[in-house]
Formats: C-alpha cells, structure tokens, sequence
C-alpha cells in the first residue's frame, strides 16, 4: 500500500487544494494509505520529513514541497504501485 502524508494547516487554502487532489486520487488509484499532518501539532513529523511550507505532500519518503502538479502526483503513485507489484527496488 502506497502511504501519502498530507503536511497541512487550518488556515491554508491550498492546503484544502492539496487534501482534495490527494482524496481524488485516492477514489482513483485505491489502496492508498492517506495521513492528514497539521504542522502545529506535529512538529515531529514536520522535522522527519524536513517540511519547510504548508502544503507539502509525501509519497512514501518523496516529498513535494507545496502541491505537486497532479501529473507528478499521478507518476509518483504509478512508479510505487509497479514496485509494490512486482516487489523490485530497481523501479524509480
């Protein structure tokens, strides 16, 4: 299962732009394990993935500081669905 970790905070449109890109994506591709982060409350994941801006969002240990154009997104998930299923490291 592909993990994403959506990094947010309550008073950020984009990040609302971002949680919806992401739950979208969820619909489409299934089997995707998705976190909501706020910032505040989290400092220690924020400090983990080296988070610097509000939205950012981590595909597995990938992170796109602010939101990933959706194709980007999209690549990021196919190219970890193919790994997951043929169990190779070697695909990027």
């Amino acid at each position: 299962m592909v993990k994403i970790k959506v990094f947010t905070h309550l008073d950020c449109d984009k990040c609302l732009q971002a949680v919806d890109m992401v739950d979208k994506m969820k619909r489409n591709f299934g089997n995707l394990d998705v976190e909501q982060v706020d910032v505040f409350k989290y400092p220690e994941e924020v400090a983990r993935y080296k988070i610097f801006m509000a939205p950012s969002i981590v595909v597995e240990n990938h992170v796109f500081h602010g939101t990933p154009s959706k194709r980007e997104l999209i690549d990021r998930i196919k190219v970890l669905k193919i790994k997951e299923a043929t169990g190779s490291n070697n695909v990027r």
